[in-house]
């Protein structure tokens, strides 16, 4: 992930300047996942969900690709082929106060949901084009967590409480600076199914430094849906794969891929956690840093996790490797580590060679 979205997260809590500086190189030095797009703001439930995954929904007309070709970038013929084969049916548009949030296009599939909206605000009200990278327009108030986007069961309840998830939200270049419309994009990571969910957007609001303006505030509800056949899922034969780590050696149970997300799960032995837990003592003991100021002046020491892990890639055919988005990754009972995490953007795996995790090849067959 990019350290601004790190950096954003950090400013929510009162640590010290040192204490700042350490604990982002550490999540940095530790994520094998990163974004490779600035995001305005990030929804999620913690700082621990360093680790990602994600998933896309929705359906769309033959028109969905050259739409998120303005989102991702040049897609392959493949990659068109599999955005109309992910795309869902799009929601009808919602209005509340007069601004009308219209969904262009909308895929997703596996715990993994995009949607692009057109914003119109009322006549009169005007989006103008911002510069610098501290502006920009958002779906969510940063300054009041009241306002922000959300995931909402079929009983009317948060999913907060109930499934780990991330949400990102960006915005597109304007076609036209002198008119009221704006095009969003909003993501959804989880570390389970969309289904039956209802995304909650609270607003519009644009940035600039520290200044925070409403621009329209209400409750915009979309239904998620999601489709993917279920021969774009290939379980790998992995168990058994083993690769090395500064601590030593850690063993894959099982691999499950998909063109939005990769799923797996990895054990290591009681030698490898305790080397892990004497290199987490030594750097407490040897680089101690402050990581958070009480309001009475009370210091308290940043705490040192370090968990066995190696990186995990896509290499495509072409030799280029496919980035992560984020994940979710999760501790059961001995040593043994659930991770799903996210592509950037989705893959056509007839394209790619192989999975690369550490330095041990991971054949797609």
């Amino acid at each position: 992930m990019e350290k601004n979205v790190y950096q954003n997260e950090l400013n929510q809590v009162r640590y010290t300047a040192e204490g700042k500086a350490a604990l982002k190189t550490a999540l940095l030095t530790q994520s094998a996942f990163h974004s490779s797009r600035r995001r305005c703001g990030w929804g999620r439930r913690s700082l621990a969900g360093v680790l990602a995954a994600v998933l896309l929904i929705g359906t769309a007309t033959a028109v969905a690709a050259p739409l998120w070709e303005a989102y991702f970038g040049s897609l392959s013929a493949n990659e068109r082929d599999l955005m109309e084969e992910l795309s869902g049916e799009l929601p009808p548009p919602v209005t509340c106060g007069g601004t009308t949030m219209k969904p262009l296009a909308t895929f997703g599939a596996d715990g993994v949901f995009y949607l692009m909206l057109e914003i119109q605000t009322p006549e009169g009200t005007m989006l103008p084009l911002l510069d610098g990278e501290d502006a920009c327009y958002t779906l969510m108030d940063g300054k009041n967590l009241e306002n922000r986007i959300t995931l909402v069961n079929s009983n009317g309840l948060e999913e907060a409480e109930f499934l780990g998830y991330m949400i990102a939200d960006d915005y597109l270049e304007d076609l036209d600076p002198d008119d009221n419309r704006i095009r969003m994009v909003v993501e959804i990571h989880a570390d389970g199914t969309l289904v039956g969910k209802t995304l909650g957007i609270p607003g519009l609001w644009e940035i600039n430094g520290e200044e925070t303006v409403a621009i329209a505030e209400g409750e915009w509800l979309f239904p998620i849906t999601e489709s993917m056949s279920q021969e774009l899922v290939w379980t790998l034969d992995a168990a058994g794969l083993t690769t090395e780590t500064p601590y030593g050696p850690i063993v894959m149970d099982s691999l499950r891929i998909s063109p939005v997300r990769v799923e797996y799960t990895y054990h290591y032995d009681e030698a490898v956690a305790e080397a892990a837990k004497e290199a987490e003592r030594a750097i407490q003991e040897e680089d101690a840093v402050v990581g958070m100021v009480g309001e009475d002046g009370s210091t308290t020491p940043m705490a040192v996790s370090i968990t066995p892990s190696a990186k995990l890639s896509l290499v495509m055919e072409d030799g280029s490797q496919m980035e992560f988005n984020g994940g979710f990754s999760s501790l059961g009972s001995g040593n043994r580590h659930q991770v799903s995490t996210t592509f950037a953007q989705p893959v056509a795996l007839t394209e790619a060679d192989y999975l690369l995790w550490g330095e041990t090849r991971i054949p797609l067959t």
